[in-house]
């Protein structure tokens, strides 16, 4: 009787979580930044010769712990930084000079607001909150200049109800215009060549990633799909990179797949599900025993849309897995691959509901044999929603920036910071 109880709670609240989302007309709409009081949301800094620190911070209920971790195998040492806590449920993030005044700003995301931040001595200042209607469902942000403007674009996987309806704003005359909308394309940013290139994946009927994956260019005042990339069919956009294993070698499909095991494989035409069936091909690199990545940010579609959608089928419920990020390893002269791995108990009760307790942030070195771990942070207390590698005070050297939900309670409260590991 008390299982069955469990069960039906544990039902009951997915049920909540999926509501379906929708924009109304006027679906951006400025809202004047509110002042950041720091004696209330204090930040914390902190280091240690020798090894790169996090803040320790507790799950659901609990507050934010000042004691530290220690980061293991870290060839780079640093220290960190950490923000004051925002009351909302981070999504994604991500980094660049948004509004043209020579200096990185911090992007974030929830359900349906942008926020936008800059780093002022121990605090997060916000500068401006863009806010959709009260159903939309923001996916994913990233921030890149792709039309060449010279200003970086905040261009946000975007779904109304089943529809997807994402957006690319830029900064003009001291204002944010939405200068493309109603984009029909899961949309992610990644680098190739140290130049950053935009995906776009349009919604596939009974896996939402089955379709191929574009390259989406500026031509003629608009976006639209130019090259076909030689990704399997089947993979996510949200999560993959291009990147060559060995120095001068050819770019590699790195990739979380449907299950979340880690994959390298060849460039290719064919879906995954050939590429699995015909297992030991060419094509098929190598792949991770063990699942990385981890989400709580997932979207639900009608019966339209998808057959027979069952709570406990993964490959029915969509899920934005985290981004992958390579980076120039200037000891061995090739790329690494940094991934975060999020850990949950829960998980497998019921696959849309997941309260991920902790995560890593790993980095990875091709071997030739495989994937191995080249330092790793400790466990970091929280879910870590999403994260970037990039120079956020333009000082020459790239941090480790992570977006971390630190707290959620049933009554759907939420914490979030953003943590800085300093001189990686």
């Amino acid at each position: 009787m008390k299982k069955s109880i469990c069960i039906f709670a544990y039902f009951l609240l997915a049920l909540l979580m999926c509501g379906s989302t929708r924009v109304d007309n006027q679906r951006l709409i400025a809202v004047p930044a509110p002042a950041v009081d720091a004696t209330v949301y204090p930040s914390y800094t902190g280091s240690v010769k020798g090894h790169i620190l996090i803040a320790r911070q507790q799950t659901l209920t609990d507050t934010v712990d000042p004691d530290l971790f220690i980061a293991s195998q870290s060839p780079r040492r640093g220290g960190f930084w950490m923000s004051q806590k925002f009351n909302d449920n981070f999504l994604g993030m991500d980094i660049g000079d948004v509004n043209n005044d020579g200096r990185n700003e911090i992007v974030v995301i929830d359900t349906s607001n942008i926020m936008i931040y800059q780093k002022e001595g121990n605090t997060l200042k916000l500068l401006q909150r863009i806010s959709g209607g009260s159903y939309h469902q923001y996916l994913s942000v990233d921030v890149a200049d792709i039309n060449g403007s010279g200003v970086c674009q905040i261009i946000v996987t975007s779904l109304f109800n089943d529809t997807l309806e994402s957006f690319v704003l830029e900064y003009k005359n001291g204002k944010y215009v939405e200068i493309a909308s109603d984009l029909r394309w899961f949309l992610r940013v990644i680098e190739i060549d140290g130049k950053p290139i935009l995906l776009g994946q349009k919604m596939g009927i009974d896996n939402p990633f089955d379709n191929p994956i574009y390259e989406i260019v500026w031509k003629d005042g608009k976006y639209v799909e130019g090259r076909q990339m030689k990704i399997p069919r089947g993979l996510s956009v949200f999560s993959l990179t291009l990147m060559p294993l060995e120095k001068g070698g050819p770019d590699r499909v790195i990739a979380i797949d449907n299950n979340e095991y880690l994959r390298v494989l060849t460039q290719t035409d064919k879906t995954l599900n050939e590429i699995d069936i015909f297992g030991g091909s060419a094509v098929a690199i190598w792949k991770s025993d063990e699942v990385f990545g981890g989400s709580n940010n997932y979207f639900t579609r009608t019966q339209s849309q998808s057959s027979a959608i069952e709570l406990t089928d993964r490959d029915k419920i969509p899920y934005v897995n985290s981004r992958l990020i390579s980076c120039y390893n200037d000891k061995t002269g090739k790329k690494d691959l940094i991934i975060v791995r999020n850990f949950s108990q829960e998980r497998r009760l019921l696959q849309n509901i997941r309260f991920f307790s902790s995560g890593e942030i790993y980095d990875l070195e091709w071997d030739g044999l495989g994937f191995t771990e080249n330092w790793k942070t400790r466990k970091i207390q929280g879910y870590v929603a999403d994260y970037q590698f990039k120079d956020i005070d333009k000082k020459g050297r790239k941090e480790l920036v992570l977006a971390v939900v630190t707290a959620r309670m049933l009554g759907f409260k939420h914490e979030s910071v953003i943590i800085i590991l300093q001189s990686l």
